[in-house]
């Protein structure tokens, strides 16, 4: 019986202009925003390639090792289509340096990234907004407006159980739902398909086919709470009221509400106390390394432009690599330091998105969006996953530094040899041709000078030539001596590889999401139940 009542029940949603309108707009609207969406995810997909790509090439190009500071990139999701998640929101890549562990800083100053309060244009959007109102159209007038035209009345005269009823309608509406469901689905995996640089995984079809459970569910939800308030009114009119007060109530103000109330009862303290503190730890690395330097340094003159040592005195070689060997070690614990005072910041924020979570774990629609983003891994557990991949590739790096003894390394900090540093006719050369032209138009006998340092000393005394101006010309014949120099090899420093989250690891966050979906369905559904056994048919 209860399958006959189904079937009656699906004959006749199929007919209805509810059904065929709503249909429509879910099915038109997922292949524009799947259009539009994989369009995007193609050329994100070609960014990060060109990123990728370009990162290596000046990683090959580098020519001493204190310039190395590979900048790593997550390569976008192309699950992304059904939940954009914060995957937008916090950026896709991270600059790897000694001097700094990779944190997730962005969008501190307009508050807390992690809390969405605007929702993402993508296929969750469609589903709980179009399905769900769908779900409710279709189940507003089960029990109501069949009291209304007078079926129910004859239906609960006959032999048939009221539970059977019951099951009947929802069994119904399950199927008549799974339809526009599944040809959504259908559309979007036709159009990955046939997108040229889109490639689904083993994973990202079970992936596929947990969100398609998943929005069964979430529907199945929507559906039940419509069909317990149909069995609480007596008119058809006056459950639609509810059940729409109560949609918008579910999907627009809990979610923005739960925002609101989580920085109320959590709140954080300001940035601008988190960045005094590591200006303080920095500040004291800088004041241990002026007096290292004060102590330590020869005291000839000197020129030293970024990589390039000119006329570099006695002594003045193994004072940088000591300085290098010491606190390069050093600068590395204290941006440990720095970065923990960062992670007590981010751990605040998590918390107060925990917060925010709890409350809003009222609404099916907030479940809904959280189970999305987890299975198209693009979550906060997700990126959070990926900068700790980059912290751990920043510790192989600095390994790499320490087990070749780097930091006392000449290759550290110069491009030149050790007996160019001392001899620098080279140099000398080089600078020379490129001041010919420029002492000639000052009125400097060039003949006159044959190194740098007799150079040196008269043109900064020279009002004609400021110094800052010479300077900023230093750049020309310094770019010349670093680009003679060969590049360093770099075969065998490690390379930064993303390895994408399992499934199972996904599913682990999804758990509590979906356990807490299925339990609204049997709740609302036992509510139901337990209020249709006392509905007057009459």
């Amino acid at each position: 019986m209860i399958w006959t009542i189904a079937k009656k029940e699906f004959l006749s949603n199929l007919m209805t202009f509810k059904f065929a309108v709503c249909t429509a707009i879910c099915l038109i609207m997922v292949v524009l925003f799947t259009w539009v969406l994989v369009d995007d995810y193609q050329r994100r997909l070609e960014a990060y390639n060109e990123a990728v790509q370009k990162s290596e090439e000046e990683l090959k190009e580098a020519r001493v090792y204190s310039e190395i500071s590979p900048t790593v990139y997550k390569p976008p999701e192309v699950l992304s289509i059904f939940s954009e998640g914060v995957e937008k929101r916090l950026g896709n890549s991270v600059t790897i340096e000694r001097g700094k562990v990779p944190e997730i800083k962005a969008g501190y100053a307009a508050g807390n990234p992690l809390l969405a309060v605007f929702p993402s244009l993508d296929l969750t959007l469609i589903f709980k907004l179009v399905l769900s109102i769908l779900a409710l159209l279709l189940v507003y007038d089960a029990i109501s407006g069949e009291k209304e035209r007078g079926s129910l009345k004859l239906m609960l005269s006959g032999p048939v159980p009221r539970h059977q009823v019951l099951l009947g309608k929802l069994v119904a509406g399950l199927l008549t739902l799974a339809i526009p469901i599944a040809v959504s689905f259908l559309l979007v995996l036709l159009i990955l398909e046939f997108s040229p640089m889109v490639s689904l995984s083993g994973s990202d079809w079970a992936r596929i086919g947990l969100i398609f459970l998943a929005s069964l569910i979430f529907v199945g939800a929507v559906f039940n709470f419509g069909l317990f308030f149909s069995c609480l009114t007596e008119r058809s009119a006056t459950t639609l009221m509810y059940v729409l007060f109560f949609w918008v109530l579910f999907a627009v103000v809990i979610p923005n509400a739960a925002v609101y109330l989580a920085t109320q009862i959590r709140p954080i303290k300001p940035r601008e106390a988190v960045d005094l503190k590591v200006r303080e730890i920095w500040d004291e690395f800088y004041r241990k390394r002026e007096n290292f330097e004060r102590e330590n340094r020869p005291r000839v003159p000197k020129i030293a432009m970024g990589s390039i040592i000119l006329n570099a005195p006695e002594g003045m070689i193994e004072y940088y690599r000591t300085m290098y060997n010491v606190f390069e070690p050093i600068r590395i614990k204290y941006a440990t330091k720095a970065w923990e005072l960062e992670q007590e910041y981010f751990n605040n924020l998590k918390k107060q998105k925990r917060v925010a979570d709890y409350l809003s774990r009222i609404s099916p629609t907030s479940m809904y969006e959280a189970v999305m983003s987890a299975l198209s891994k693009t979550d906060l557990g997700s990126y959070e996953r990926f900068m700790e991949e980059t912290r751990t590739y920043r510790d192989r790096m600095i390994d790499y530094f320490n087990s070749r003894k780097l930091f006392s390394s000449l290759s550290f900090f110069t491009v030149q040899k050790e007996e160019d540093l001392l001899d620098d006719n080279l140099a000398n050369e080089i600078y020379m041709a490129h001041f010919s032209e420029e002492l000639k138009k000052r009125g400097i006998d060039v003949p006159l000078y044959r190194t740098m340092d007799e150079i040196l000393k008269d043109i900064p005394l020279n009002k004609r030539i400021p110094a800052q101006q010479f300077l900023k010309a230093l750049g020309t014949p310094h770019a010349e001596l670093y680009n003679r120099s060969p590049a360093l090899n770099l075969r065998d420093f490690p390379r930064f590889s993303y390895r994408t989250e399992s499934v199972a690891d996904s599913v682990q966050r999804t758990v509590p999401y979906l356990a807490l979906l299925l339990l609204v369905n049997v709740l609302f559904f036992l509510l139901a139940f337990r209020a249709f056994l006392r509905y007057d048919a009459g």
